[in-house]
């Protein structure tokens, strides 16, 4: 349709979830860096090797 613009990303764009979003980054990062990462894994065969 020529009069709608679909921008999927939009939704997240509040303080509170772009913060929410920094701080399980975070916190992940940190629990890889640890061999500790327990969730938000994808790929948990390759984190294993």
């Amino acid at each position: 349709m020529a009069n709608v613009v679909a921008l999927p990303h939009i939704g997240s764009a509040t303080h509170e979830t772009r913060h929410a979003m920094v701080l399980n980054a975070a916190e992940n990062l940190v629990a890889a860096l640890d061999g500790a990462l327990s969730s938000n894994i994808v790929n948990r065969e390759v984190l294993s090797r």
